[in-house]
């Protein structure tokens, strides 16, 4: 084992310069690589002292006794601080807009609801208690769940973290407890929906024949519709689908009619106006 301090050595001018500050350098045990690192003292009895610390923690880190002093600084922030960072790295990653907003607000909530301020209040002991009193669905338990675990697992993989604290929590069975069971439209409920949707009503068929999304739908563009070849197509790029992959969807015959009007009339203030009205 190597464990020794120094000042650094330079010939400067044909004359040897020595550094004011010591350094240490160390190897522990067989490990071959030998770490450098500034003291920031010209004492070389505190130097020494600081080095010797230093190599204590990693031989208790190299052995399990001692966590990583990555994760010994993170046990010290904020889990509010974590959270942003979290946040920024999914923004930067191109994750949905809306997607992140959630995220963000049920991780909130949740800290704020379990009284989560660092690292070591989270447990699986905490999460399980506050699910119990809760009135919500089963379904947003879960995400709640999932919007935490997602946030920890990205801490560990940061080395902010040694352990997951929910890892083995397990889901609400959702089967039986929808509170509200969601349906497609009857056909006899379609008809009564178009009937009063006036300019709207063209938004509606899109969504019926294609099966796409309302956010979807929104981010279309004009040219994104292909209606003058013998086969009239949508062409939604995968930059505003769900899974990230282009997906070019036949049109159907009854729908092509309402969006050539449709598309004719955009430049027109007042379908404008009247399908905001509407």
């Amino acid at each position: 084992m190597i464990c020794t301090v120094f000042r650094p050595k330079r010939i400067k001018d044909g004359k040897i310069q020595v550094a004011r500050m010591y350094r240490g350098r160390y190897r522990l045990g067989d490990d071959p690589r030998v770490t450098d690192i500034p003291l920031h003292t010209n004492d070389k009895r505190v130097a020494q002292q600081r080095l010797e610390e230093i190599v204590k923690e990693r031989q208790l880190e190299s052995v399990g006794l001692l966590p990583p002093q990555a994760s010994r600084e993170a046990g010290q922030t904020p889990l509010s601080s974590h959270l942003k960072d979290y946040v920024a790295d999914l923004r930067a990653l191109g994750r949905n807009h809306e997607y992140v907003y959630i995220v963000e607000r049920t991780v909130t909530k949740l800290m704020e609801e379990c009284r989560w301020k660092f690292l070591c209040d989270v447990t699986s002991d905490s999460f399980v208690t506050w699910r119990a009193k809760q009135a919500k669905a089963a379904k947003t338990l879960n995400e709640y769940l999932a919007s935490m675990s997602a946030f920890l697992t990205w801490m560990g993989k940061h080395s902010r973290l040694d352990h997951h604290p929910l890892k083995h929590v397990g889901k609400v069975q959702t089967n039986g407890r929808q509170v509200r069971k969601r349906r497609a439209f009857t056909d006899e409920e379609m008809r009564r929906l178009l009937a009063v949707s006036g300019p709207r009503k063209v938004v509606y068929l899109t969504a019926v024949y294609t099966g796409l999304r309302r956010g979807e739908l929104a981010k279309l563009e004009r040219d994104a519709f292909l209606l003058d070849g013998p086969k009239p197509i949508v062409n939604v790029p995968a930059s505003i689908t769900k899974n990230r992959q282009q997906a070019v969807l036949m049109l159907h015959p009854d729908l092509v009619a309402p969006l050539r009007e449709l598309l004719a009339a955009l430049a027109s203030s007042s379908w404008r106006k009247s399908a905001k009205s509407g």
